[in-house]
Parts: structure tokens; C-alpha cells; sequence
């Protein structure tokens, strides 16, 4: 029995000190994460793989209206932006074919180290400045050339 209450002291000494931590946050909206710290970072992986990530963006995306994505493609220069960014847009367009394109922004790079890297942007936010100068930037409705 002494055992008992001993372990139930415990236990609930463990939840005072989480709710003591965590408590600012009980009962808030929860914030997604900020746009230095990205939502996701992949390399070269296959098509299901990709998909099943902007699967994940569109999940977040729905539960957090007023946010938007910024995707940071970083391509070799054989690549084609415009079929890669078509590809996405295709398929988030397949998920939820009332989905606002312009929720979405791309920036494109060249480089030799291939990437996808996902930002969630709360609308008070500017986009990230991670991209440099020698990024273009396009709404998700807008092609590159």
C-alpha cells in the first residue's frame, strides 16, 4: 500500500511539474513553427515519398488557414522548376481541388545540392531569407519560364 502511494505521489509530482512547463500553452492556439526553423528538409527521394510529405504540408496547411508554405527548391541547372513546381501544384490541387494555389510560394535556386526544404509562414511573417540573391520567388500560381 505504502508502495502504492508512494508511486501515485510521483506520478502525480511528474504532471504538476509538466503542466507547470507546458501550461502557458493549455487552452492556446497552437503556433506553427517559425519561418527559420523549417517544416521540412528532404533530399533526392521518390515521387511516393514526396507526396506523402506535401500530404503532411496539406494536413498542416488545412489545420492552419491562415498560413501559407514557402517551398525552397534548390535544383541543378538540367532541371526543369516549371514541371517540378507544376508536379506539386498538381498534386496538392489532387488532395483538395479547392485548395488556393496562392497559399503556396516557391523559390527556386541552382545548385549541386538538391533539396526540398518546407517553411510554414504565419501571415504576419516575411517570407524567410534563406533563398539569397540569386533566388526567384513565384506565387503558386505563377510559372517560371
Amino acid at each position: 500500500m505504502r508502495k502504492t502511494i508512494n508511486g501515485m505521489k510521483r506520478v502525480i509530482f511528474g504532471i504538476a511539474v509538466l503542466l507547470g512547463l507546458f501550461g502557458a500553452t493549455i487552452g492556446q492556439e497552437v503556433v506553427a513553427p517559425l519561418p527559420e526553423c523549417p517544416l521540412d528538409d528532404y533530399g533526392v527521394i521518390d515521387w511516393q515519398s514526396e507526396a506523402a510529405r506535401l500530404d503532411n504540408l496539406i494536413i498542416h496547411l488545412k489545420g492552419s488557414p491562415e498560413f501559407s508554405a514557402f517551398i525552397w527548391l534548390r535544383l541543378t541547372e538540367k532541371e526543369d522548376a516549371g514541371k517540378r513546381i507544376s508536379k506539386i501544384r498538381k498534386h496538392f490541387l489532387f488532395r483538395d481541388k479547392k485548395f488556393d494555389l496562392n497559399r503556396l510560394v516557391f523559390g527556386i535556386v541552382r545548385s549541386e545540392n538538391i533539396a526540398t526544404i518546407i517553411y510554414s509562414v504565419p501571415p504576419e511573417a516575411k517570407l524567410p531569407k534563406i533563398c539569397g540573391n540569386n533566388c526567384r520567388v513565384f506565387k503558386g500560381k505563377e510559372m517560371p519560364n
